[in-house]
């Protein structure tokens, strides 16, 4: 499977494929099991983040675990990317910022530089 371009995560906030909501073991059934996992507390008995390529995707344990973010990491180290394969365009590998800004404009993305 292939998602659209992470251009469009970036225009539209959402992927297509992984609707936020869904719960984790929604997520491992459409993307396939991942090598990464991460707890946000040193307490908490089951993973908040799960990462396929370089994206991250984020659940909050103490709502119900549904996924409540996700976050393109394009300076990170990838991981597996289970049944999916994204599309980074020109965020791949390590973009420049000036070369960013530049895609921003002509796709007409709006930005803020902080």
């Amino acid at each position: 499977m292939e998602v659209s371009a992470i251009v469009d995560f970036i225009r539209h906030g959402f992927i297509r494929e992984v609707p936020y909501g869904i719960r984790r073991e929604e997520l491992i059934e459409i993307l396939g099991e991942t090598e990464y996992e991460g707890y946000a507390f040193k307490k908490d008995k089951r993973p908040s983040i799960y990462k396929y390529g370089r994206v991250e995707f984020y659940f909050d344990g103490n709502e119900g675990e549904r996924l409540i973010g996700m976050v393109v990491q394009t300076v990170s180290i990838p991981n597996n990317e289970g049944k999916i394969v994204f599309n980074y365009g020109w965020l791949s590998p390590n973009p420049n910022r000036r070369d960013v800004r530049s895609h921003l404009i002509s796709e007409r993305i709006a930005y803020k530089e902080l």
